[in-house]
């Protein structure tokens, strides 16, 4: 996103570049061990997301390059439901949703408590990325102001999963790319617990149980459609995950290259003719 924002109107590249944006099917997310005794309860997890402020993030981090996503599907996806919004960025909310889930910070040290335990979580993310450092530091900064201390884990990608998977994880910033028809069992279904499936956020909600099974075996358009809707509306009112932004993939086309188009979701390399479709006039061959 830095380079983009630098070179994008550099004449040097702009006389021979055509910077292209768009989104395509993925999201990034906190994910939150559903299990921790900490995050069970889902007006914390809410809590929470309320720290998450997305629009500094996406000014700051992404310089306007990517967008607030509100739950499991992009927006476009025909399971997208454009009535369920964003998680606002609230801290007084978020610290009045813990002291209604018990959570005070009674001897005034700053970290907030419950029954003699602080309100503490490691969370873990993946090296190499700036825009993921810079989006968890800020986290740690905003929940610290609220009383909820968070220790920033660097772990290498493949222990990482191993550990996530293991379930020995607080939580942790993580992104996914999606298929293109829209299956959220394996995430999200409760028979989905590792070694059986991804829902490693060892999330159980039965409402969304049916509505993921029925789904599966809807074959009318219309009504696959509305049981995605109230999933999406069930999801992000529990927050297993909190979804935080949908950041837009950005390319550079060699202004010889004629016929590059971008198809919605699947970006320039996924859908007929694609690459096919592209070519070069003879005088610039």
């Amino acid at each position: 996103s830095d380079k983009w924002f630098r070179e994008r109107t550099n004449p040097a590249f702009t006389r021979i570049i055509d910077f292209r944006s768009f989104y395509t099917l993925n999201y990034n997310f906190i994910a939150w061990n559903n299990r921790h005794p900490l995050l069970a309860d889902k007006r914390v997890r809410r809590a929470l997301a309320m720290c998450v402020p997305t629009e500094s993030i996406i000014r700051d981090v992404y310089h306007g390059t990517a967008r607030a996503i509100s739950g499991p599907f992009t927006p476009a996806e025909y399971a997208f439901n454009p009535a369920v919004t964003v998680i606002s960025f609230d801290p007084v909310e978020a610290k009045r949703l813990l002291a209604d889930a018990g959570w005070h910070d009674r001897d005034g040290d700053g970290v907030l408590e419950k029954r003699g335990r602080q309100f503490e979580l490691e969370m873990l993310i993946t090296p190499g990325s700036a825009a993921t450092t810079q989006f968890a530091q800020t986290l740690q900064s905003e929940m610290k102001k609220i009383g909820v201390k968070i220790e920033i884990r660097t772990i290498d990608g493949a222990v990482q999963v191993q550990q996530i998977l293991a379930g020995n994880f607080d939580s942790a910033y993580l992104g996914w790319e999606l298929d293109a028809d829209p299956d959220p069992y394996s995430l999200f279904h409760s028979s989905q617990f590792p070694p059986h499936g991804q829902n490693f956020v060892f999330y159980s909600n039965p409402e969304a149980d049916r509505l993921i099974d029925a789904a599966r075996r809807e074959l009318d358009a219309s009504k696959r459609k509305d049981l995605y809707w109230r999933l999406h509306k069930v999801l992000s009112d529990d927050q297993p995950y909190t979804w935080t932004i949908q950041a837009s993939m950005k390319w550079g086309v060699g202004k010889r290259l004629r016929g590059v188009s971008t198809s919605p979701a699947y970006g320039l390399f996924n859908w007929y003719p694609g690459e096919l479709g592209w070519w070069i006039s003879p005088e610039q061959r």
